[in-house]
């Protein structure tokens, strides 16, 4: 198992790394443009296309893990990780209320060049945080760590 694991690692760090880069349209359009697409019922930007990869539910979360592809050449642009949580309480014991109402995209970019696209996916995790007491900043680490955890073993599923 564990060099099972170690291998898809390698294989997906190699893939990844030989993959173009996600530029910063790329970027901006997972964190940002797609939001607005959505909000407004517009098209898909133009020449990309999305794929849903795998979704994860949870009782007071949701995140959804889409494929960014170029039509063009059928390569990966990017990964997007969608997080969707209910009206988070303010302190233990309280129940997770109603529907999901707050969605926040972020992009887990391929390629070589994506040190400063991840060091932009912390900032957005600081403002996702903002304004929310120890407590609400606590679940939703845990919701991030516990939905990535899964994805890996997605991704290693015989």
């Amino acid at each position: 198992m564990k060099k099972s694991f170690t291998l898809i690692l390698l294989l997906i760090t190699t893939l990844l790394n030989y993959a173009q880069s996600t530029t910063q349209e790329e970027y901006n359009y997972i964190t940002k443009g797609f939001k607005i697409q959505t909000d407004f019922g517009l098209d898909m930007k133009e020449g990309y296309s999305l794929k849903r990869f795998h979704t994860i539910t949870d009782n007071f979360y949701k995140a959804d893990f889409l494929l960014l592809m170029r039509k063009e050449d059928s390569s990966t642009a990017g990964l997007m990780y969608a997080i969707s949580f209910k009206k988070l309480p303010e302190e233990p014991g309280k129940g997770y209320e109603g529907d999901y109402i707050d969605t926040y995209y972020f992009c887990i970019p391929v390629g070589t060049k994506k040190n400063k696209l991840m060091a932009d996916n912390y900032t957005l995790m600081l403002t996702l945080l903002k304004g929310k007491n120890e407590y609400q900043r606590s679940l939703i680490w845990g919701a991030y760590l516990a939905s990535m955890l899964d994805f890996l073993s997605y991704l290693m599923e015989d």
